[in-house]
């Protein structure tokens, strides 16, 4: 069974796989990315079940991947295994020339196109939580969670708080890229952390991430030791 997932809004997205995972009960997904991985080892991971005779469940993060690579993985779609779900995601909307598309419209593959259509209160959220306000942090997080914001791309947000500091912090080339009003803001967060604390927790959040993708952590569990480490940092 395959999915072809895309759009900018990575949140809705998120929620459609997670809610896959849940409608057909699978507990352990993986998670990988089109180009760091070959074609040929996702073929594989897509024939090989766990212990326990269970299919794979795979998601397949294509958004980066060159237009070489996305040629041989398109033309590979057919041999991916039986019994396995592979969801191929985008977190962009697709062209009609994209090799992709192009390949799974006429094998009838299911597609989703996930539309951003607002914000919401995320930047607020991420602007509490590296200002280190408990309150204002976990009040903006149940506005998320009433807007239905999905838990990975609250959790890539934080990522997105501590990468902004870190760039500021330690002098990045990316600084001269950044919005002005996101850079000051970053400059103005930096006295609540030093560079030995940005980095402890960028490994923590790099260490949760693989853990939710692996699934040997669940989503929600993750967001909060993350914020909490930051919170406590």
């Amino acid at each position: 069974m395959i999915y072809l997932v895309h759009g900018d809004d990575i949140a809705k997205s998120r929620a459609l796989i997670a809610n896959q995972q849940k409608k057909l009960n699978v507990e352990k997904r993986t998670e990988v990315v089109l180009g760091e991985t070959d074609t040929i080892s996702i073929i594989e991971a897509s024939k090989s079940g766990d212990l326990f005779g269970n299919s794979p469940f795979l998601v397949v993060d294509a958004s980066k991947a060159s237009k070489t690579v996305l040629d041989e993985f398109a033309n590979n779609i057919e041999n991916i295994g039986k019994n396995a779900v592979l969801i191929i995601f985008f977190n962009k909307e697709l062209t009609k020339t994209n090799p992709v598309l192009q390949k799974v419209i006429p094998l009838d593959i299911r597609t989703s196109l996930s539309i951003k259509t607002a914000e919401g209160n995320v930047f607020k959220f991420v602007d509490a939580l590296f200002s280190k306000n408990r309150k204002a942090t976990y009040t903006q997080l149940q506005n998320l969670y009433k807007e239905d914001a999905d838990t990975f791309y609250i959790f890539s947000m934080v990522v997105y708080g501590i990468r902004n500091l870190a760039n500021v912090a330690f002098k990045s080339a990316a600084v001269f890229k950044m919005n002005p009003y996101v850079k000051t803001k970053a400059e103005a967060q930096l006295k609540n952390f030093d560079e030995t604390t940005i980095k402890e927790i960028y490994s923590k959040l790099y260490e949760l991430d693989k853990k939710t993708k692996t699934g040997a952590l669940e989503p929600d569990l993750a967001l909060t030791l993350a914020i909490e480490k930051v919170l406590n940092s």
